[in-house]
Order: structure tokens, then C-alpha cells, then sequence
């Protein structure tokens, strides 16, 4: 791993759904995706997408963060378990 921790934020609370790969406060990478789908799984491509394009893997997550439903809140998931 290269510099400090990785985070992934999610975002799926509207019919758009966005990630985004960041580490030390930088945006390495992002995708937003339709989330209408009805007959296919949109977010979790876009997740392994935008880690490529970062040049990062799963493993190298330290960190996610999702929105509130109907809020541009981010929460850790440290607050979730």
C-alpha cells in the first residue's frame, strides 16, 4: 500500500449511485451509476471500477463510508456494526 489508508465512499440513497476511491483527502478515482436496474447489480461493478482505475484492490480499504438515505451525510462504518 502507498501512502495512507484507503477509503471507499458510497453513496445509494437516489436512483444515481456514486463511489469514490480516496486516500490522504485526494479523489483517486469515481463513477457514478444509474441504480434503476431491475435485473442487474450496478454498484459493486462501479466499486471495482473505480478501485482499477485508482490502481488499488479490495484488500487495501481501510475505511468505508455510505450515505444517509435522503441525507449527503457520510457515516463510517464504524458506526454501523
Amino acid at each position: 500500500m502507498v501512502g495512507g489508508a484507503l477509503t471507499l465512499a458510497l453513496d445509494a440513497a437516489t436512483y444515481e449511485g456514486s463511489v469514490a476511491v480516496i486516500r490522504d483527502g485526494r479523489v483517486l478515482a469515481e463513477r457514478t451509476v444509474a441504480m434503476r436496474g431491475e435485473t442487474e447489480e450496478r454498484l459493486m461493478p462501479a466499486v471495482l471500477a473505480a478501485l482499477a482505475e485508482a490502481g488499488c484492490t479490495v484488500r487495501e480499504v481501510g475505511c468505508v463510508v455510505r450515505s444517509e438515505e435522503h441525507t449527503s451525510e457520510l457515516q463510517s462504518h464504524h458506526d454501523l456494526v
